[in-house]
């Protein structure tokens, strides 16, 4: 449309003037997109490419060439008029007044200095004056990094004054309730010392101070002279709302205890935006202003389902928070899209988010409430957790001291100076002390109890390593009685106080029964020394002079054989050899008869496994048959006396009994130079003892009793005869044959006296 098909907005008023003027000039108005360095003249005489703005209304969005509108205006008599932008963050505006060919330029902006406007005033404000009857034409190029939200308002001096009054008023009573909600929580967050309210605090003044820059109150009273500082901030204020709203839902909801995944995305959210915050305050705000509108109203729909599942959940803090969130960030997904230009532009749309910031401060102010009263009842639960958990404790320790008192395992606690600080009944008994009372009077030492002192600098040594340490240490009592323990011990701290908790095991017995075990297996290794030893004794003279006689007759045959071939063996020769023979086959006999009889002793230790034969017998018939068993040496020097302490009649193998009474007898008889042995029977239900005791010289004191049932034990390996070996068959019968047992009474020494048990069986009769 050309400039002079433009359709004037009549301004018929009546002469005396009251009414008002206050038109809404979009619907009034056409509109272009030219390159920013489109001249006034190019674009005022251009026919083509405009387009009404009633059509799409005020919003154009962000854009990167200027617009351009043109519009109008016809009063019927002269008057001035105030062409009022009501988006006060526009950047630059030139606006031409042609009246008549006459043209007049003015230029106003946010970037523009307040002093160098044409009306300091918070908004941006051009005058016009108008002629009567005249058509004045406005032409308007608007350029800038802001969004291109443009409603452009006609109103007269009166109707301007009252309506920003009116507005002022309004805006007032918004600031100051939330600038009340920050004061109180600044209170409440130094009281109850809860970063949630400082967080909240944070939150509402940005915000506050958001709108205080978008409605350009901060521009008109704090920074006059510093245009690209005023829209910095209004960026800035936005992004420090959004962290601080962010870090608020985090700490409210306890995302990070309740939803770790959902924590994930907040924290995610605060560090970019607080990276797109840093880069705006180092200048570059114009390139991230929708960057940051996109995600703070994403983050808005995010956050409000956020609270949505948190109110769901029970919570009634988070059911006003969702509350005010809805109302705040529909009026902040409203502003959005209006800045965006996909919303028209209105008055009731541009000032929803004044509405919406103050209902979701007092909102969020119930929330705060709730969440006091939130606070005090989990305290009031804490203090009955608290105070259930000191009962369960007492109980505990009640219940840890008494198995501590009674536990059978000696159990001792020492402090860091080495001294006792509690024991058990075990381990005061165990080291001989009367009570634990008197253990902790004597300020022991526990170093003190050790045999050897290298034990405990060991111990010392590796608990600074480890926490637990187990040895078998030597120990003494307070009879400086030495014992072994098994020792455990552990390094801990209570109540700040470092505590050495141990316990210990008695293994005195295990490590004896060890020992003997040990000296045991040794005089067995000897035994079998001594039984190869005695084997090779009794059987390498004989055998070696047979060897001998049958290596000489054939040394001698071979001679004779050789004189006979040779014809010259004599009748003295071989009479000669004869007697050889007959000496040498002497000598071998002999040697043959002593190794068989070697052999026979040896028989005797192999048991004769076939079923014993139970005789019932008395004391009497045991000795006339054990004196008839006997060599005819024996029976004429050694006299047997039998006594019997309880019943006469026993049920007894008497062929192997008599076989061990008898080479007991001789033994006496033989080694002792013994001329009495005495039996004693005593039977009862489990079996029989028999008590064998003589009068013969005893042990010689360089003999060890433990040694006397080994295999060839003498003083003297005798070739007559095969010796050591009498009592090795005593014990082999008793042990292995009847399931006895046959021992030495030490109490008896030098004196012998055998004690010979055996179980009890049943007589044939039975």
């Amino acid at each position: 449309m050309h400039a002079e098909q433009c359709q004037p907005v009549d301004l018929a008023l009546s002469n005396e003037a009251k009414q008002s003027i206050n038109i809404d000039m979009t619907p009034h108005m056409q509109f272009r997109f030219e390159q920013t360095n489109a001249g006034m003249e190019q674009v005022h005489a251009s026919k083509l490419g405009w387009s009404s703005m009633a059509d799409v209304g005020s919003s154009f969005g962000y854009r990167d060439n200027a617009l351009w509108l043109k519009s109008c205006i016809r009063s019927a008599q002269s008057q001035t008029l105030y062409l009022l932008f009501d988006y006060a963050i526009l950047d630059f505006i030139d606006v031409y007044v042609i009246v008549e060919g006459d043209k007049k330029h003015f230029l106003t902006g946010d970037r523009i200095p307040l002093n160098d406007r044409l009306l300091e005033h918070r908004k941006l404000v051009v005058p016009i004056e108008l002629e009567a009857t005249q058509a004045t034409r406005l032409l308007i190029r608007v350029y800038g990094d802001s969004s291109y939200t443009v409603p452009i308002k006609l109103q007269d001096h009166v109707t301007f004054h009252r309506l920003d009054a009116d507005q002022n008023l309004f805006l007032s009573g918004l600031f100051g309730a939330g600038f009340v909600m920050i004061l109180l929580n600044i209170f409440l967050g130094l009281t109850l010392r809860q970063r949630v309210y400082f967080y909240y605090v944070v939150f509402t003044l940005s915000f506050t101070m958001f709108n205080f820059a978008l409605q350009g109150y901060s521009r008109y009273y704090l920074w006059q002279d510093s245009p690209q500082l005023n829209d910095m901030l209004v960026l800035f204020w936005g992004q420090l709302g959004g962290i601080a709203y962010a870090c608020f839902v985090m700490t409210v909801l306890s995302l990070k205890k309740r939803m770790t995944r959902h924590y994930d995305i907040c924290k995610t959210y605060v560090i970019v935006m607080s990276t797109i915050m840093l880069a705006t305050v180092f200048g570059f705000h114009d390139q991230l202003q929708i960057t940051t509108h996109a995600l703070n109203a994403s983050f808005a729909l995010y956050s409000m389902y956020l609270t949505f599942l948190a109110w769901r959940q029970g919570s009634a803090a988070a059911k006003y928070i969702f509350l005010g969130w809805v109302f705040l960030m529909t009026s902040v997904v409203i502003k959005a899209l209006v800045a965006a230009g996909i919303l028209p532009y209105n008055t009731i749309l541009f000032h929803s988010f004044d509405l919406g910031m103050t209902l979701n401060f007092v909102l969020l102010a119930f929330a705060m409430g709730y969440q006091i009263v939130d606070a005090r009842n989990r305290e009031q639960l804490a203090r009955e957790d608290a105070e259930q958990a000191r009962n369960q404790a007492i109980v505990s320790m009640e219940q840890y001291r008494a198995l501590f008192e009674h536990a059978p395992i000696p159990m001792f606690k020492v402090n860091a100076n080495d001294e006792f600080v509690q024991a058990n009944r075990a381990f005061v008994d165990l080291f001989g002390f009367d009570s634990e009372q008197s253990l902790l009077a004597a300020c022991t030492q526990s170093k003190n109890m050790y045999k050897y002192q290298r034990d405990y600098l060991s111990i010392v040594s590796e608990l600074r390593k480890d926490k637990i340490v187990d040895k078998e240490v030597l120990v003494q009592d307070q009879s400086e009685q030495t014992l072994w323990i098994r020792i455990s011990v552990r390094r801990l701290t209570a109540e700040s106080e470092l505590i050495f908790e141990g316990a210990c095991i008695d293994i005195t017995a295990q490590k004896m029964q060890h020992h003997a075990e040990q000296e045991q297996h040794q005089r067995e290794v000897k035994q079998l020394e001594a039984l190869v030893s005695g084997v090779a004794h009794y059987l390498n003279t004989p055998l070696g002079s047979a060897t001998t006689a049958e290596s000489l007759i054939s040394g001698k045959a071979e001679e004779l054989d050789v004189e006979l071939a040779r014809q010259r063996l004599t009748a003295s020769r071989l009479k000669s050899f004869l007697s050889l023979v007959q000496n040498s086959a002497g000598v071998i006999k002999s040697s043959l008869q002593k190794s068989i009889q070697v052999v026979n002793r040896f028989r005797e230790l192999k048991q004769d496994e076939g079923k014993l034969h139970i005789t019932q017998t008395n004391a009497k018939e045991i000795e006339n048959s054990l004196r008839a068993s006997l060599g005819k040496q024996v029976r004429d020097n050694v006299q047997i006396n039998t006594l019997v302490d309880s019943l006469d009649e026993f049920s007894l193998p008497l062929r192997p009994l008599l076989k061990v009474l008898g080479k007991l007898t001789s033994n006496a008889y033989k080694h002792g130079q013994a001329d009495e042995v005495t039996l004693v029977f005593q039977q009862d239900e489990q079996g029989t003892l028999i008590h064998f005791s003589d009068n013969g010289s005893g042990l010689d004191d360089d003999v060890n009793a433990k040694d006397l049932f080994a295999p060839f034990f003498a003083k003297s390996l005798s070739l007559q005869e095969v010796s050591g070996l009498d009592l090795f068959v005593v014990k082999s019968t008793i042990q292995n044959h009847l399931g006895g047992r046959v021992m030495l009474r030490e109490e008896a020494l030098p004196a012998l006296h055998f004690e010979i048990w055996l179980p009890s069986f049943t007589s044939p009769e039975q």
